[in-house]
């Protein structure tokens, strides 16, 4: 959700800490420690990961009881950093 309304975007904001907790949920107990929730959550929120180029459709899927907006397609993210690398050289 994004201020009451579904997301059609997959915003890192909403990605990334749910994969660093899959992670920890997963991962062997000696690989667990590798990927720290919080530090994701941080560098995201930081405007660490921008969305640099998609291609995307909304959709729905009809469960029994309910429907799931969303989108399918494809979505190229970058860090943001690496990008104002490449602006510099560029310009």
């Amino acid at each position: 959700m994004y201020g009451g309304h579904s997301a059609l975007l997959p915003l890192p904001q909403y990605m990334f800490p749910g994969l660093a907790r899959r992670w920890q949920e997963l991962a062997p107990p000696e690989m667990e420690e590798m990927v720290q929730s919080e530090l994701v959550e941080q560098y995201v929120e930081n405007d660490g990961m921008v969305i640099s180029d998609y291609a995307l459709q909304p959709h729905q899927v009809c469960f029994a009881h309910h429907a799931q907006r969303g989108f399918i397609g494809r979505c190229k993210l970058i860090c943001a950093a690496l990008m104002k690398r490449r602006w510099r050289r560029l310009h």
